[in-house]
């Protein structure tokens, strides 16, 4: 009896755990989350896509990264400014990687819509602080600004324009 009820006691923690993580997995957020339902897409955006844009809001979810929730939402109001902060460290062959890209979210697939790549030099193993400002204005283009003032960089990329 004693076992009977060990193994009951077990089996209900682990369903509990389960149905947990079934949950959590069922939850909106990042398109790397859900697998097949936000496949990347190589080709061009769809032309009714276009359609979809709002004069007065961003019309899609705007990623920056395809493992990340959407940085800016379809219907944040424009103008939209995200900034963020954070430390990036110098690599071994004495430069800094700055890249980037712009993704759209549009009936289920992911498409790109800009990139952007610098190596910057420095001093090896390294680290800076460095902050970004990504934005959304009133005529729909998108830019990145990249700072790190340590060693007096201040670059904006862009502008990559939404359908």
């Amino acid at each position: 009896m004693k076992r009977l009820s060990i193994g009951l006691i077990i089996g209900v923690i682990l369903g509990i755990i389960g149905s947990g993580v079934l949950f959590i997995s069922l939850l909106p957020g990042a398109p790397s989350q859900y697998g097949p339902r936000f496949p990347v897409s190589n080709e061009a955006v769809p032309a009714n896509a276009y359609a979809q844009a709002h004069s007065d809001a961003v019309g899609f979810d705007v990623y920056t990264n395809i493992k990340a929730s959407p940085t800016i939402k379809k219907n944040d109001t424009l103008p939209v400014i995200k900034s963020r902060s954070w430390i990036i460290s110098v690599q071994q062959d004495g430069y800094a990687h700055i890249s980037g890209g712009v993704w759209i979210e549009c009936e289920g697939r992911l498409y790109q819509i800009g990139h952007f790549a610098k190596m910057i030099p420095g001093e090896a193993n390294r680290s800076f602080p460095m902050s970004t400002e990504f934005s959304v204005d009133e005529t729909r283009r998108i830019t990145e600004r990249v700072i790190i003032p340590d060693i007096g960089f201040n670059e904006t990329f862009g502008p990559f324009l939404l359908p």
